[in-house]
């Protein structure tokens, strides 16, 4: 849906131009100027070459999605001329070097062409830097859109200030030459309204690093795998600061064993990988099943299997979520619905690891992970659950006690008189293994019914901790649109658009995975008089988790699974096709 009271801006080169600190830089502008952003980066598997983006969506209202259409694209190579062209609207401006060569023939029609000597401008200042395009171009912008140079400028101190004057001057130079060298093109129509409070612009990455520190994370591991790694980075400079002890591991076994062994002494600990990394760990996660100790794993899911797509966003991993580690054993699977939920959503899964002694595992994706929005401020006040301590029974402590809630009394080493083994096999009461030659005799029989029930008491607690069911749009609709995860901020604008062109559609969008959400999902399928799913993955994984778990089989699906965003107009268009039929 087209709308005058927003801008969408393509910033694309190739890896090493600088184009990620280019478009980060200018999306902060934007905010600074009062307006909602939407930031997205495009990237492929190498250090250089190939076509990276970044994408700018700018508006008076708040934006879920990097949109459907391009206005403005700023091509610094000619392959993002050619592929970020033939992506935008009618009328939109192709700024690029006078030099630069490609097959306008490729363009969306009625775009208009504008090229000026970008290159040949910042070689004026240093023959080898072709990097310094860059702020000249970011000053084109600017002019072209009617914006004042303050907000970039300042940006361009903030982030050259540590090079030296001389560097920051020169930025500053090269950006004021740009915004004269755009009084050549005429100003973009736009009906956008400066001046209003600068925004909170975060990733959905440091969001959930933001939110573990918030809940009082003391340990946090990982190995580098994209897209989980900018947590690992976030954190390290955040350690000293908060207290928090940060390592990076050799390999994902390393990982998780660690953060394990931090939790079992006391800490609340996390790591995160992607789904390769999270194949590695599943053995352990069982282990902190069976020794009932508090850990949360975040998997940000790539495109798979094996190195798949690394720098792709898919859904493909619930399947390997729900099969981590054999056996029956307690654990919780979120998702996290959006930016903004990803801080409240780690906050949670803490407090849930904690409070029933159990792993809880997150899914994040490479969209959800590294695209940046504008949101409202985090609430840094929230309820940290603390582990009650343990008390003996004489002279025994029962570690693994039965009990109605299924969750034991819980000491940590060091606590004197407490003393118990955490192993991998099965245990009595007071943590005696018995796997061994007592395994089979009547009485281990019947101890290791007791155990496994105690265990799977805890999912019954846990549903009742859990958020409501997220609802959208008017109860009395034509069509209900099922999400989860990030796919949340497409369905929602589908949403609002089809309802604007009076299609009455609504939605609703599972964040708990497991332990299901089984009657409230039952109730909201059963009232919709046409159902679609919308997922990320080949299979439809969670359209087969909702038959497992309502029995109710959504007659409707819209699956992408090509790596690539989605966007809301894909949406608008299959439920188009599905109420025509």
């Amino acid at each position: 849906m087209y709308r005058k009271d927003e801008i969408i801006v393509r910033i694309g080169g190739a890896a090493g131009d600088g184009i990620e600190s280019m478009g980060e830089t200018l999306a902060r502008t934007f905010t600074r100027q009062g307006l909602h952003v939407h930031g997205l980066k495009y990237y492929q598997s190498v250090i250089r070459g190939g076509l990276v983006g970044w994408n700018i969506r700018a508006a008076n209202h708040p934006v879920r999605t990097q949109g459907d259409y391009i206005d403005i694209v700023i091509a610094l190579a000619p392959t993002a001329a050619e592929v970020y062209g033939a992506r935008m609207r009618p009328g939109g401006y192709l700024i690029c070097d006078e030099r630069m060569k490609f097959d306008e023939t490729k363009i969306t029609e009625g775009v208009k062409i504008y090229r000026l000597p970008l290159v040949a401008t910042a070689r004026e200042y240093d023959m080898k830097l072709k990097v310094l395009k860059n702020p000249i171009a970011m000053g084109v912008l600017l002019k072209v859109l009617g914006m004042e140079l303050t907000y970039l400028k300042d940006l361009l101190t903030q982030q050259f200030q540590s090079k030296g004057e001389h560097v920051v001057k020169m930025n500053q130079e090269l950006a004021e030459k740009g915004y004269e060298m755009g009084e050549e093109i005429p100003l973009y129509k736009h009906e956008l309204q400066l001046g209003g409070e600068p925004k909170f612009f975060i990733s959905g990455n440091h969001a959930a690093a933001v939110g573990g520190i918030a809940g009082g994370l003391k340990f946090y591991a990982a190995y580098p795998m994209t897209p989980a790694s900018s947590i690992l980075h976030f954190l390290a400079a955040m350690a000293p600061k908060y207290d928090l002890v940060v390592k990076q591991v050799e390999d994902e076994l390393g990982v998780v064993n660690a953060a394990i062994g931090a939790a079992y002494a006391g800490a609340r600990s996390m790591c995160a990988t992607s789904g390769g990394g999270f194949a590695l760990m599943t053995e352990a996660i069982g282990l902190a099943g069976m020794t009932e100790i508090p850990v949360v794993v975040i998997n940000s899911m790539r495109g798979g299997p094996s190195t798949g797509l690394p720098t792709n966003t898919e859904q493909g991993d619930l399947n390997q979520l729900f099969g981590a580690s054999q056996g029956d054993y307690p654990r919780a699977i979120i998702a996290a619905l959006d930016v903004e939920d990803a801080y409240y959503t780690i906050v949670e899964a803490l407090n849930i690891a904690e409070k029933y002694q159990m792993p809880v595992l997150v899914a994040l994706d490479l969209y959800l992970s590294e695209h940046y929005e504008t949101v409202e401020p985090f609430n840094l006040e929230v309820e940290i659950y603390r582990r009650e301590k343990p008390e003996r029974e004489g002279n025994t402590y029962l570690r693994y006690k039965f009990t109605d809630t299924g969750i034991s009394p819980r000491s940590i080493p060091g606590e004197e008189g407490f003393e118990h083994v955490a192993a991998s096999d099965e245990h009595d009461q007071d943590s005696t293994l018995i796997s061994d030659v007592r395994a089979g005799l009547p009485d281990m029989l019947e101890i290791r019914k007791k155990m496994m029930e105690k265990r799977g008491r805890k999912l019954t607690l846990v549903k009742r901790d859990l958020r409501p069911l997220v609802k959208y749009g008017p109860e009395d609709a034509d069509i209900t649109i099922v999400g989860w995860g990030s796919t949340t901020g497409a369905i929602q604008e589908a949403v609002d658009i089809l309802n604007s062109e009076e299609i009455k559609a609504n939605s609703i969008h599972i964040r708990y995975i497991y332990p299901f959400q089984t009657k409230e999902v039952t109730e909201a399928l059963t009232r919709a008089k046409k159902r679609l799913i919308v997922e990320m993955n080949y299979s439809g994984q969670m359209r087969r988790h909702i038959r497992a778990e309502t029995g109710i089989w959504i007659e409707h699906a819209f699956l992408k699974y090509n790596g690539d965003y989605l966007q809301p107009r894909e949406i608008v268009n299959k439920v188009k096709n599905i109420l025509s039929e």
